[in-house]
């Protein structure tokens, strides 16, 4: 099974990272991307992106989220979760 999840937040947002200690009130999760839906320039179809979840962060290799803010937690498609290796690793899929 995969450490990998994708999570749903209380604002909306979805994030896929690397779920990496479970903690009472939190949960460390490494290099959270964020998942967006984002049109095609070809095609005009909605396709997903993947972009670091704080972009302004000076490090965003491990982040802490308070469990409060998560609404759901699941395991992402395949296709996803290739898709965010691909990124955090730099290696293709």
């Amino acid at each position: 099974m995969s450490d990998i999840k994708l999570f749903k937040l209380s604002n909306g947002e979805e994030i896929i990272a690397r779920k990496k200690e479970e903690k009472l009130e939190t949960l460390c999760l490494e290099q959270p991307m964020s998942v967006q839906a984002v049109p095609d320039g070809h095609t005009g179809k909605m396709g997903i992106a993947l972009f670091p979840w704080l972009m302004a962060a000076k490090d965003n290799d491990l982040v802490d989220l308070s469990v409060e803010h998560i609404i759901v937690e699941t395991v992402p498609k395949e296709v996803i979760e290739k898709s965010y290796l691909s990124k955090i690793t730099g290696l293709t899929l």
